[in-house]
Order: C-alpha cells, then structure tokens, then sequence
C-alpha cells in the first residue's frame, strides 16, 4: 500500500523578515503538481488537507489559502513583555498503513546565515492522532546554524547537528516492528522504540517562537523553504549487510591535535594532506552523539575521514567492564548508533599504548563495537619494543622476545583489522638505535596476521632530549615506512602545549578563553609536510594491492635489518659496500663536539648511511621496489653550511629482473625506462617506486 504526495512545494520567500522595529511578512506558498486533489486550487483549501491547529492566531496578520498557494503572512508586533509561541499546522488523512513504513520529506532551505527561530517539521500521526515520530528542521538562535530536529512518540523535538544555510535533503522516518529511525540526508539522526500503531495522518508544522523579553532581537525568518516531495509507504527498505571494514585511502593521520574539531581546523589539516583527523569531547560530556556527528559534518565538508575515542577503560583488569556499567553502556550504544551511519565515520579508539594485562578488556570492548558497526575499524596504538617488554614484566633487555610477545597477545586476544605503534627516534644526542629494529617486528607481526599497519612517527620535541626533526628526517622516517609495508603513518603532534615543533602552533589564548585545544599558524614543517604526505598516499595506493615480500638494506646494517642477498631480484649499480652500524656512545661528548658533528653533516652519532629496498609483489614474485635513501643529510659541497634546499640528491642505477617503469608520487604516473636498468635521483631521505612493466 502506498499514498504519495509528490512535488508539494512550499516556497517561503522570505519567513517573518526584519523590518526596522518589527517583522513584517513571511510568506509560504503551496502548489500542487502532481495528480492527486492536494492542488490548493480555489478560494479554500482541498477537502484532503485540514487546518489543525493554530496557537496565538492574532499574531498572524493573515492566513488565507489564494488559487495556488497556501499563504501566511507575517506576524503581528507583539508585546515585548509576553512571550508567544505561534504554530500552524495543516494535517492530512490517509489509507492506514499497518506495521512497517517509510515516510519521507524532501526539504530544501535557504537560510542564507539570517537570525531566527522557526522550525518546519514533518510529523506521521496515528488514527487517534497521537503523533508516531517528527523530523525536521529548527533554525538557529541569533546567529547560529539551522539544527535537524528529530522526535520519536512527540512533536517536541530535540536538535541535531549544525546545518548549511542553504542545502537540501531527504528527512526520512522508518518503522520497522517497534524500531523507529529517523535521518537526514541517509544519517541516522535517532533511533528508538515507539507505538506500533497504524498511521493514518501525516502533518506539516510551521512554528516561530516570538521570545518577549527578548524583543530587542531580530525576529526570526527564513529566506526560502521548498518541500519537493511527500511520501509515505508501507514496509522499509531492506537492510543491507553491512560491507566489512576496508582502509581505503591510505592512512594519514597525527597525534593531539584540535579538538573539538572547527572548520578552520579541518581545512587546514585537510590542505596540509591530512585524511584521517580527530574529534572529541571539547567541554562536552562524553557520549554526546550529536556533538560527534556535528564535527563529523564538518570533516565531511572538507574531504576528511573521522576518528574519536570510545569507552572508558581501566588498566586495572579487575575493574568494572564499561560494558557491565549500564550508564557506560547507553553512552557507547547511543554514540555508535549515531555515528555509524555518518559518511565521514572511519574509526574508534579505545587505549593509547594499551598495557598487556588490558588486552582481555579491549578484546571484549573491540567486539561489541564490531557487532554493532562492522563497517568502520577500531585502531588502537601500541607501545614500541622497550615499553612493550614492561607490560609483560620481563627485563627490556629482552627486547625482541618480550616484542613479539606482547604483538603476538594483542593480535591473539584482540584480532584487531589493523594495528600501530609508535616510536621516536631523533634525540640531541644522535640518533635511536632500534628504530628498524621496532619497523621491522611490526612489519613481520602485520604479514603474519596479514592486516596493514601504522606507524607513528616524531615531528616535534616534548623534552629537552629529542630534537625538532627536519623536513628531510620526517621524509626519512615515510619513505622508510613504506618501505617496510606500512599502509598508514602518524605524526607526534599536529600540535599541543609543552610541545615544540609539530604542525601548528599550539594558540594557547584560544584555547584558554574557550576551554578548548586550538591549533594556530602552521609551523615550517606543515608547509613541507603538505607535499610529503600526498607523496605517502600516492606511493601507498600502488603497493596496497601488493604483498609486502621483503626489505633489505645496503650499506650500514642497523639491528633488525637483513643485508641485500646476492640473488636479489633488484639490486643497485654499483653495488653498495657494507659497513658496521656506528653503535657510537656519545653521553660523554662535549656540548661543543656535539654541535660540530651536528654542523658537519647531521645527527651527532648511530647516523644511517646507504639504502633500503622494499619488494613488493601479487604473489611471491617481486614485481615493484621502493628505494629510500638513508642518508638524510647529504650536503652538496660549498653548500654545506645553507639551507636544506640545497642538499644534492644521490644518483643510483636500479636493475630489474625485467623492463622497468619508474612512479612520480606527484603526478601519480608511470613512465616507461625501456630496459631493465633506470638510473635514480634519491633526495635525502627520499625514495623512488619501480615496477616491472605491466
């Protein structure tokens, strides 16, 4: 069964305008263009629509239906002491429908940023008119943005996410057994239990609040409302199976950032090529699914994928699950369901740097978030090899076993769709020591249970320890992780107070007067970033398709790392000489020896020199090689004491098992070498992407 109402316009020119001192006109207009009798054709309304309701008429100056239209127009000035409420509402009957339904409202609106208060709303009653669900939309207070409204069992809505001033959208109302779903342009804006009883009306509400006390503030309008459409059906669509989470996009992505998440913000992480950004509570309590779907729509506006923190778990083992705590429970059900619909929705997060005894914790929490939203992924950040060795108990002296052991527990116990970690290599001193050590346990731990993974990498200093990396160190630190596999990387900070470096300042006045973390002017790195993260998706779009088959280094040989086999499929020309990793101590170098090393060409000790080569390959065949430079400081001669633009690539023949192809991050276009033999550029750092040709 089916009653449809289609092309049912209502064009409000202009909705209670200001005029100096008082509203005058707000006029809305009702055509009929399709084929059933609701054509307002005559001096009267049609026999299918009533007038149902009008509160405080006296303040309209008049409600007339004209030939063609449906006309209110204006509101009388009232007294600046009494506060009225106006409402009109017109109803309509139809064939009751039993069970499952679908009713939906086409809305167009042009607020173009006017003050207001005035809400339009969509309702579907029962034969006895106790009203089933409400969708609509409420205009801002004074200079806010328009909100959707929602209700189920009640035509007092509440409100929903900020709106565009002008767009449009599908309002939907779904029943399906005793479950209402109310959404907005497909995302779920509430969802809950209501009457099951037979729908035999629908209504259109026009409301404006008239607030007395406040009259010294403009009246509210609209520019122009459109309903394109009414429909209402029998039964839902069917539900789709919900596609299993997929990365997409390759993963770029930082650590403590802006939040809660503001249009400035998310245009400028998504101009610095950013795609996956956080958001949060801000002063929010947390579970407030409609301050997440609010920021949701702002990294949809700009093109970007979401990320926000869920649960409240403890690392104490023996504390109260968050799901056994009711209160705990309603708000991750609440967020999720309000949430998961959302076109930006990408991932949660349950614990940073998880501890190994709150593994079993996590495991649980992770499986109730996939029950109930397969489609998006919980991406959890793990320790590096030292810390992760603590959390067994077992001396760090370990290392590699206690590693292995705490990725092998998590991914066990967890079954996690990907995985990430975090370690941070470039201090005052030199260089870490267990940098590869760390890329390739993680890169071994994702092949084994074949899942992509992230690496969090440094581009700040937090302590007088470590160092602000350079341009040419951070570029090290992403060719090296494509290198090993990596599907994602993440910068340590975008940007935070007691943190130096980073992406953007951290606008400590902002932050402090409105009790939220603000980023301000983007610092030297952001600039340099917005290329080299593009040069990321770019290089990791290629190889997402491809097995990850090894990594060899040539030249310095650090902890974790194989050498180049004689019987490599890609080798470099002239072949590159091994040397000893320079484990060299440098606690006990003087301050003015350490900035004379660091003048001369680099980090003060344990520097890299030479190559890696990650192969790649649809089977066990390698079929594409990314060769990094490892030497992040080369210096070209007399220029030695300029600026980093003036570090000289390094020149390197590549030799393929067969014709090869060379990748332009940057155009994202392969071109032909014509043999099995291309001569490289490798700027500091940097790396290059070859193929056998297709």
């Amino acid at each position: 069964m089916k009653t449809e109402i289609r092309r049912y316009k209502i064009s409000t020119e202009r909705v209670l305008r200001i005029l100096v001192g008082f509203a005058v006109l707000a006029m809305v207009s009702v055509t009929a263009m399709g084929d059933l009798v609701d054509n307002f054709d005559g001096p009267a309304l049609g026999a299918a629509w009533q007038e149902a309701d009008i509160n405080n008429s006296s303040a309209l100056i008049s409600v007339a239906p004209l030939a063609g239209t449906f006309q209110v127009t204006g509101v009388k000035q009232t007294n600046p002491r009494v506060h009225k409420w106006v409402k009109r509402k017109i109803v309509r009957d139809i064939d009751p429908i039993q069970g499952d339904f679908t009713a939906t409202m086409n809305l167009s609106w042009d607020q173009q940023g006017r003050t207001a208060m005035f809400a339009v709303k969509f309702v579907v009653l029962s034969a006895d008119g106790d009203v089933l669900a409400t969708v609509g939309l409420l205009d801002g207070w004074i200079a806010a943005y328009g909100k959707s409204a929602y209700a189920i069992g009640s035509e007092k809505v509440e409100t929903g996410v900020p709106l565009p001033d002008t767009a449009s959208a599908d309002l939907c109302i779904e029943r399906k057994d005793d479950i209402f779903v109310i959404s907005m342009k497909g995302i779920v804006r509430a969802r809950g239990k209501g009457a099951i009883k037979d729908v035999a009306q629908v209504a259109i509400i026009f409301e404006y609040n008239d607030y007395g006390p406040y009259g010294k503030f403009p009246k509210s309008h609209f520019g122009e409302i459109s309903i394109a459409s009414i429909m209402i059906e029998s039964g839902v669509a069917a539900v789709k199976t919900p596609e299993p989470w997929r990365i997409g996009e390759p993963i770029v992505t930082y650590w403590a950032g802006p939040m809660p998440m503001t249009d400035a913000a998310a245009k400028q992480i998504a101009d610095g090529g950013w795609n996956l950004a956080w958001i949060g509570r801000g002063r929010h309590k947390w579970g407030m699914a409609d301050h997440y779907r609010a920021q949701l729509d702002i990294l949809h506006r700009h093109g970007l994928r979401g990320i926000f923190g869920i649960g409240s778990l403890s690392r104490d083992p023996q504390a109260l699950h968050p799901l056994d705590n009711p209160k705990i429970k309603a708000k991750i059900d609440a967020v999720i369901e309000g949430v998961k619909d959302h076109p930006a929705m990408y991932a949660y997060t349950l614990r940073d740097e998880a501890h190994a005894k709150m593994f079993p914790a996590m495991a649980r929490l992770m499986e109730y978030i996939k029950t109930k939203d397969p489609a998006h992924v919980v991406l959890n950040n793990l320790y590096p090899m030292t810390a992760s060795a603590r959390t067994l108990k077992v001396d760090a002296e370990t290392g590699v076993p206690a590693a292995r052991e705490y990725l092998r527990q998590y991914i066990e116990t967890c079954d996690p769709e990907i995985i990430s970690y975090d370690h941070y290599h470039f201090s005052v001193r030199g260089d870490g020591l267990s940098y590869f050590l760390n890329l390739s346990l993680m890169h071994e731990a994702a092949l084994k249970a074949n899942i992509p993974f992230v690496n969090f990498v440094q581009t700040c200093s937090w302590t007088v320890n470590m160092r602000i990396p350079t341009g040419e160190e951070v570029r090290w630190l992403t060719y090296t992780s494509l290198a090993y596999g990596a599907q994602g990387i993440g910068h340590y900070v975008y940007s935070h107070p007691g943190h130096d470096g980073g992406m953007a300042e951290y606008d400590h006045a902002k932050s402090k007067k409105d009790g939220v973390r603000a980023s301000g002017k983007p610092t030297p790195l952001y600039y340099y970033m917005c290329k080299l993260n593009r040069e990321f998706v770019a290089v990791a779009k290629q190889l997402q398709p491809l097995k990850s088959l090894a990594v060899h280094h040539l030249g310095i040989l650090p902890k974790g790392a194989t050498y180049l086999p004689e019987n490599a499929s890609f080798k470099l020309d002239p072949p590159v000489l091994q040397e000893a990793f320079p484990e060299e101590s440098v606690e006990k170098l003087s301050k003015a020896e350490l900035e004379r090393r660091f003048a001369q060409g680099g980090a003060t000790g344990n520097r890299l020199k030479g190559f890696v080569i990650g192969t790649f390959g649809k089977d066990k065949t390698p079929t594409h090689a990314l060769v990094v430079n490892l030497d992040y400081r080369r210096w070209s001669g007399k220029a030695q004491k300029r600026q980093d633009e003036f570090r000289k690539p390094v020149k390197r023949e590549i030799v393929g098992p067969g014709p090869l192809e060379v990748f332009d991050a940057e155009t994202e276009k392969w071109t032909p070498a014509g043999c099995n033999r291309v001569r490289l550029s490798l700027p500091p750092g940097g790396g290059v992407l070859v193929r056998v040709t297709q």
